[in-house]
């Protein structure tokens, strides 16, 4: 045959969508493959073998009929083939605008599959081809192909190579139809500035010129795009409203108007009405990730919550990708229960049963996850305030201790921010895994930041876990040359944890903290002065040398952190344990007095404070914070609060929630209080320190 008929068979077969039996496929394609190297092929019939293979073995069902993973040598060899006849210069002199589009329509749709990778100097050759055509003569959807195969080659051609696409584009903006208008717009956002949203374009231009989509060109995308919505499809609006959405928080001069996002939800709204079968999962997460980048625009609750019980009937469908996607999406639109806000419309959180079933889809993909998603998902959850289910956490957790090492340090610190929020104390196989990677970390150098420093050591003094020291002084030690790069509260939190941790030995770092602490008073929120007073008392309490504000005006910062606390004093809040416990006391008649919320040093309130035998004892009763979901230990707060009572020799009773919730009667009540307090004097050590808890 000759390459016009081979060109013109597989053309044929591509167009009619039919699959061929494998054996006659693949001998067809090693006869073409032999011609390539033998014969004279036009532009035209390298660009239509080209086209159609592409179309052929990524068709839905290559894989399985056309025995693709064994013919994958093959195919890699054609391939091979085409890229010499793509060098040649008969064939980067065309003059058809359709052979160029459909070249990067191929190139872009093999590599969007997994089945090829361009090398550089096809590109670089095809991007001089292009920029010697006057692309005012290509119709939109060869605009489109070109700036579709290069958003899935991961390629940033230059920016004149651009500008003539989008010129092009908006002088015959009225003939684009949606399919052609949505997906230009999506790579073209693809391609926006230097690196694209994941951070891996890769350029070959010379030119160190920044491009970026110009106002005229998007406010011509837009008015087509008004003008045709009712024809968008579901994937046409997920592709537009991504595209907008990403270039309103990279936060252009250019800003698509509320009205215009009301008109694209109203669409999204009506499709879901009127086709929801066409909504995949890929499609729900977009959408949902879109409209939580639009911080200030509120989309109607209604339209939100129809996106999420959408996901959630397809949750079990739904990839990796997209259940992290869905996941943040929901942290951000939703908040927290507590604080419902970015805006007040955006309070959405999903029910406790849609994230539910959410947990238990991403358990069964996490096999599948990278480090980002696994710690995408944990800290989502823990954003939304919903605690998992302890087995899903535990296997969430083990998921990650395996890829800690190939993790960044702020999807680690992500982590532990999370569990301490969830209350979930890690097991040592995840803080081994941490060590090695904190090792690592110091060993290379500049990889740490001062959010990371401060999230990791705040969270693991928040859970009470006390890993080796080594770690804990690595840490501190790679933030004494950044800590001026520290907020007030990454200070603070820094700070507070060294010294419940037990971290003293780094006199450089403490000096330069206090420097800070002297000059920056006035920016501390109130959070963050009261975890600078407690590690004042506690470093007191320690007996570590100096004080942690002795630096000139440190008294300042002091007087402040002082006043927050003894605010926070005065805020506690009575339980409805821990009003049963008290009025239980008030009955026993061998008590001799009971008072709650008891100031205790000047420094502590405790719940409650009884007389007994003589002897005034602190109760604190304990509720399901003070401990840890899947351990059951008490928390690092807790722990440290227990510390301060010791080192004011008062003698201190902790009444646990789960031993009180057990008790049904008064006698019980009565007696497994009687039984706390008579044990005060058998454990009173000679100076009066002791602590019993039950």
């Amino acid at each position: 045959m000759e390459p016009q008929n081979l060109a013109n068979m597989l053309w044929a077969w591509a167009k009619l969508e039919y699959t061929p039996h494998p054996d006659a496929l693949w001998s067809f394609l090693a006869e073409v493959q032999r011609r390539l190297s033998t014969q004279t092929f036009s532009s035209q019939n390298v660009v239509n073998c080209l086209y159609a293979v592409a179309r052929i073995v990524t068709s839905p069902s290559a894989a399985d009929l056309l025995l693709l993973p064994r013919h994958r040598p093959e195919l890699e060899a054609l391939l091979r083939k085409f890229e010499d006849k793509m060098g040649e210069e008969v064939f980067l002199a065309t003059e058809r605008a359709q052979d160029l589009s459909n070249t990067m329509w191929a190139m872009g749709t093999l590599a969007s599959s997994g089945l090829y990778e361009a090398p550089d100097q096809v590109v670089v050759a095809l991007m001089r081809a292009l920029m010697q055509q006057d692309l005012k003569t290509f119709i939109p959807q060869e605009l489109k192909d070109v700036v579709w195969g290069f958003a899935h080659l991961r390629v940033q051609p230059n920016a004149r190579l651009l500008r003539g696409v989008e010129s092009a584009m908006v002088a015959k903006m009225r003939l684009f139809k949606p399919l052609e208008l949505a997906m230009a717009l999506w790579a073209l956002t693809k391609l926006r500035t230097p690196e694209n949203s994941s951070g891996s374009n890769k350029h070959l231009a010379a030119e160190a010129e920044v491009w970026w989509p110009s106002p005229v060109f998007l406010e011509a995308v837009t008015v087509q795009a008004e003008a045709t919505l009712p024809q968008f499809n579901v994937q046409n609006l997920t592709n537009c409203l991504w595209a907008y959405s990403v270039l309103h928080q990279s936060r252009g001069a250019w800003q698509l108007q509320h009205c215009q996002l009301e008109a694209m939800e109203e669409a999204v709204m009506q499709r879901m009405l009127s086709c929801p079968q066409d909504f995949s999962p890929q499609h729900y997460a977009n959408v949902l990730s879109a409209f939580a980048r639009f911080v200030e625009f509120a989309p109607r609750r209604a339209t939100l919550w129809a996106l999420a019980r959408g996901l959630d009937e397809v949750v079990d469908e739904c990839q990796a990708v997209e259940l992290t996607q869905a996941m943040h999406s929901y942290a951000h639109l939703g908040g927290t229960r507590d604080d419902p806000a970015p805006t007040a419309a955006h309070s959405m959180v999903p029910s406790e049963g849609q994230l539910t079933r959410l947990a238990a889809a991403i358990v069964a993909k996490l096999p599948e996850m990278k480090g980002a998603q696994v710690s995408g998902c944990i800290w989502s959850f823990a954003r939304m305030q919903h605690t998992p289910a302890i087995s899903a956490l535990n296997k969430m957790s083990q998921a990650f201790t395996c890829l800690v090492a190939d993790s960044r340090p702020q999807e680690v610190a992500m982590v532990l921010w999370a569990f301490a929020a969830l209350r979930f104390q890690p097991d040592d196989a995840f803080l081994d895994a941490l060590r090695d990677a904190v090792e690592r970390w110091v060993g290379e150098g500049g990889l740490l930041n001062a959010q990371d420093i401060a999230n990791t050591l705040s969270a693991l003094a928040s859970l009470g876990v006390s890993p080796c020291n080594k770690m804990l002084s690595a840490l501190a030690q790679e933030a004494i040359p950044i800590l001026s790069t520290f907020s007030p509260q990454e200070l603070a939190n820094l700070l507070w944890a060294l010294v419940l941790l037990d971290v003293q030995a780094l006199p450089s770092l403490w000096e330069q903290a206090r420097t800070m602490l002297a000059t920056t008073h006035t920016d501390f929120l109130p959070e963050g002065l009261c975890m600078l007073y407690q590690a004042h008392l506690m470093w007191a309490d320690r007996g570590w040398e100096g004080s942690l504000f002795t630096a000139a005006h440190a008294d300042d910062v002091l007087l402040a952190a002082q006043a927050a606390w003894q605010h926070s004093l005065s805020q506690t809040s009575c339980s409805q344990t821990q009003r049963d416990v008290h009025e239980t006391l008030a009955s026993m008649e061998v008590v001799e007095s009971c008072e709650e919320e008891f100031i205790v040093g000047g420094v502590l309130v405790a719940d409650i404070h009884v007389q007994w035998g003589g002897v005034g004892v602190a109760l604190e009763v304990d509720g399901p914070s003070h401990f840890a979901i899947n351990t059951g230990k008490p928390l690092g707060r807790t722990s440290a609060r227990n510390a301060m009572y010791a080192a004011r020799k008062k003698s201190l009773v902790c009444v646990h929630y789960h031993g009180w919730d057990r008790l049904r009667t008064c006698q019980e009540k009565q007696k497994f209080l009687m039984d706390l307090l008579q044990s005060v004097p058998a454990v009173c050590s000679g100076d009066g320190v002791h602590e019993v808890s039950r």
